[in-house]
């Protein structure tokens, strides 16, 4: 029976990857044997071990500014010079600084949010309100080629238990655990946000 890796899109190709990523620290932690089975769509990857246990991956690849990643998943046409060659004409004229030709933390220009938490926070939202099933984990990939300074990203766990305040649940609906995929000094790392957590019958927020 084939892989079924023929008909990937690019897209599947990057979460494929970032499964593969997030199963080596995942198994080395729990001394786990997980695979990539295939890909599929909500969940985006299923995998299993070697007695056949299920787990089923989430993955959200994070992106520096709105437009990052379809620019990368798509075909070039010119479109990436052109942005480029934009904002560079900006920073010449002194409308905007070249560091807001990328993402930034924390504080943004403005006094509000930085992009990547503005970002976080949003995808953070449209994740915790839908149900994936039972076994699944919320994998999130940093995309992009600089590390990011992780100490001043916003505290994802405590944004995850006030988003669950906020709509009134009782738990997230990643009975596997949240976790971030990022790029290290030496390599990728993986870091936990949320643990994984029993489910109750029914709905994850029965």
């Amino acid at each position: 029976m084939g892989t079924g890796r023929m008909a990937e899109t690019e897209k599947q190709r990057i979460e494929r990857a970032t499964a593969e990523l997030f199963l080596v620290g995942y198994n080395a932690r729990t001394h786990g044997t997980y695979v990539v089975e295939r890909v599929a769509d909500a969940p985006d990857v299923i995998c299993r071990d070697a007695t056949g246990a299920l787990l089923q991956l989430e993955i959200v690849l994070l992106e520096d500014r709105p437009g990052d990643i379809k620019e990368l998943l798509r075909k070039p046409d010119g479109r990436e010079l052109e942005r480029f060659l934009a904002d560079m004409e900006r920073v010449r004229r002194g409308g905007i600084s070249v560091f807001d030709t990328i993402g930034s933390f924390g504080q943004g220009r403005d006094g509000g949010p930085g992009t990547v938490d503005t970002n976080l926070r949003q995808m953070l939202r449209s994740k915790i309100l839908k149900d994936y099933g039972r076994e699944v984990a919320l994998v999130l990939r940093q995309t992009s080629p600089i590390p990011w300074d992780w100490d001043v990203v916003l505290d994802l766990k405590r944004e995850v238990e006030s988003l669950l305040q906020e709509r009134r649940l009782k738990q997230h609906p990643f009975d596997r655990g949240i976790w971030i995929v990022a790029r290290g000094e030496d390599g990728p790392t993986l870091q936990m946000v949320m643990p994984e957590q029993d489910r109750p019958s029914g709905s994850a927020n029965a």
